[in-house]
């Protein structure tokens, strides 16, 4: 919880995040289009080194205070703790530019007098290249981490569905990051087009050259990641405490694997969503394409309702991912139920069995069927328990040979 402007203070706290198993496992404004002028930088105030064409201002010894606009490459080192100020805007319409942020450096912002966010403009880009050891670290400016929406967050904006912008994609890099206590509302105006975010990291049309691995979301005002319009890069993503959805994405055509959600309870109605919420995209399932999921809830109790020219198949295998990716490594498998819910092709059967054989159950046995319907897959230990030796040789027999 926020209780001062840490900012005015010009003080600290020591303030530590453990790296979970995941990582283990005013100043320089602009315009609405971002077509900005910025003077050259005069020297830096103090202690603090330039960054670029800007200047920032030393609170106290080791923190120092940046604002405005980047309109020349730079770099962000672990040597001081940046408290933003406002935007911190990376490139505009006609600069395109890098910020490096070196390991184990600090970024801290707040929603007082202005809501402090990073922005990362289309064509240029983000590298954050932290380690295990020592992750890229964007906070509030406070010391603890039960709170919520106490800053604006990390915005990385693309040019996929903008009005008239068009050029190269930005290579963003986000690797080992936390990001927490974000969420306060920001309204971003770029090319003509606003949006206002309440999330901790938003991907708006970027493309696979944008990169995360080993990032982490804590405590967000709304979504932890809140994608749209592109097909970024995604692994070892862990998200927590999310007010809405861990995960959420629109016209999202990337990748994410290795994904952890731990989500906010919704007992009341008022407090989380979904892990994962995949909005309006049953338009991208198009006649003939077929729906997976690895266990029936949403599909029973009606959260998903795909088209009916959509096949619809469960594939669950008896063990959580990593059994799965270990066994299947190590030439075995991972028992698999199978299921179908809509067979528009009469063919949905077979591409399960093949689903399930290509992840390593053809080896250990498949069970269920055509006839078997889509079922509460944990209650029904996630394959039948008493079937003999000979019915899973059979299965499993089925299963590699599907057509």
């Amino acid at each position: 919880m926020q209780t001062h402007n840490r900012k005015r203070h010009g003080f600290v706290a020591a303030f530590f995040i453990t790296t979970l198993a995941l990582a283990g496992c005013g100043g320089g404004g602009s315009s609405n289009d971002g077509a900005v002028v910025a003077p050259p930088a005069p020297p830096a105030a103090g202690n603090c080194p330039t960054v670029g064409n800007l200047t920032p201002v030393e609170l106290s010894a080791g923190e120092c205070e940046l604002t405005g606009v980047l309109t020349e490459s730079a770099a962000l080192t672990a040597a001081q703790t940046w408290f933003l100020e406002g935007a911190l805007q990376i490139g505009d319409v006609d600069n395109q530019v890098t910020l490096d942020i070196d390991p184990g450096t600090e970024l801290r912002g707040d929603n007082v007098d202005t809501v402090d966010h990073v922005l990362v403009f289309p064509g240029s880009n983000i590298r954050a290249n932290g380690t295990g050891a020592e992750p890229v670290r964007f906070l509030s400016d406070d010391d603890d981490v039960d709170g919520t929406g106490e800053w604006g967050g990390l915005f990385i904006r693309g040019y996929n569905a903008l009005p008239t912008l068009t050029g190269t994609q930005g290579a963003n890099v986000l690797d080992y990051v936390v990001v927490a206590e974000a969420g306060a509302s920001v309204s971003v105006t770029i090319d003509g087009a606003s949006v206002s975010y309440s999330d901790n990291i938003v991907l708006n049309g970027v493309d696979r050259t944008t990169t995360l691995t080993f990032v982490q979301s804590h405590n967000s005002a709304r979504d932890g990641f809140h994608i749209l319009n592109g097909d970024p890069r995604m692994a070892w993503i862990l998200a927590t405490g999310a007010a809405r959805d861990g995960i959420w994405y629109r016209d999202f055509n990337g990748l994410i694997k290795d994904l952890m959600v731990i989500h906010n309870r919704d007992t009341d109605g008022t407090a989380g969503r979904a892990g994962i919420y995949a909005s309006e995209s049953a338009a991208n399932l198009k006649p003939g394409a077929y729906l997976a999921v690895a266990h029936g809830f949403n599909i029973h109790f009606g959260k998903i309702e795909p088209p009916a020219e959509a096949g619809v198949f469960m594939v669950a295998p008896k063990g959580p991912g990593h059994t799965v990716r270990d066994h299947y490594e190590a030439g075995k498998g991972v028992p698999c139920l199978v299921a179908v819910h809509q067979d528009p092709t009469n063919d949905t059967l077979q591409v399960a069995l093949a689903y399930a054989s290509a992840i390593g159950g053809g080896r250990a046995g498949v069970g269920g069927g055509r006839s078997a319907g889509i079922v509460i897959a944990e209650g029904h230990g996630r394959r039948a328990e008493g079937a003999t030796e000979g019915e899973h040789s059979g299965q499993r027999q089925h299963a590699e040979r599907p057509d």
